[in-house]
């Protein structure tokens, strides 16, 4: 049976199970209709009303109306209230596309930017400053010891006792340098022989 004769929405070119699928997707479609052999499926907005305290009288002699035929082999259609939305217009939006113009994420990429350029120039001023704190450190040094080294060029007995502070300083200053070598190049012994004797390749000179 079809319940009522207007108000369907109409699908073509559906079985029977698409036609159900339909209507159960669609939070208002509330009963269906199908033939099988034009594939018409037609869905409702309203049900049947169901009642313990009624019964269902036909009258007699009602005239016979049958929903129209549909084209042989017709596509799928859809028409009525409960069809699903047409799909949008134009090609599909880019999620990252809107994000990147959205106004406030602009705002923060211009933010990020102002702070990396400000970044890397107070970067590249750290590095300037500490290129001419080295190059001022080694100038100095090389100016200490072309002193020292003039002042060892001098008679002995003509050194003022400035100057011979200053030697036994820097030959003190050699003394404890020359003495770290000496530890330092006998701890690695020491690790090495620990190394060999626990089955460790020896060094190949």
């Amino acid at each position: 049976m079809s319940y009522r004769t207007e108000g369907w929405t109409v699908v073509a070119g559906r079985e029977i199970g698409g036609c159900e699928a339909i209507c159960t997707k669609h939070k208002g479609c509330r009963a269906y209709s199908y033939r099988a052999r034009d594939k018409l499926c037609l869905l409702g907005a309203k049900g049947i009303v169901y009642s313990d305290d009624f019964n269902y009288y036909e009258r007699k002699g009602m005239p016979h109306e049958p929903y129209p035929d549909l084209p042989a082999g017709a596509a799928f259609s859809c028409t009525g209230s409960l069809c699903a939305p047409p799909p949008p217009a134009g090609p599909p939006k880019d999620p990252l596309a809107e994000a990147t113009n959205n106004p406030a994420v602009k705002a923060l990429e211009s933010a990020e930017k102002v702070r990396m350029k400000l970044a890397n120039k107070n970067l590249a001023r750290a590095e300037a400053d500490q290129a001419k704190a080295k190059a001022k450190v080694a100038a100095e040094q090389l100016k200490g010891r072309e002193k020292i080294a003039k002042i060892r060029a001098k008679d002995k007995s003509q050194l003022t006792e400035a100057e011979k502070a200053l030697l036994k300083a820097g030959d003190e200053r050699i003394s404890k340098r020359e003495e770290t070598l000496k530890l330092q190049f006998a701890d690695a012994e020491i690790k090495e022989k620990a190394f060999e004797a626990s089955g460790g390749a020896k060094r190949v000179q």
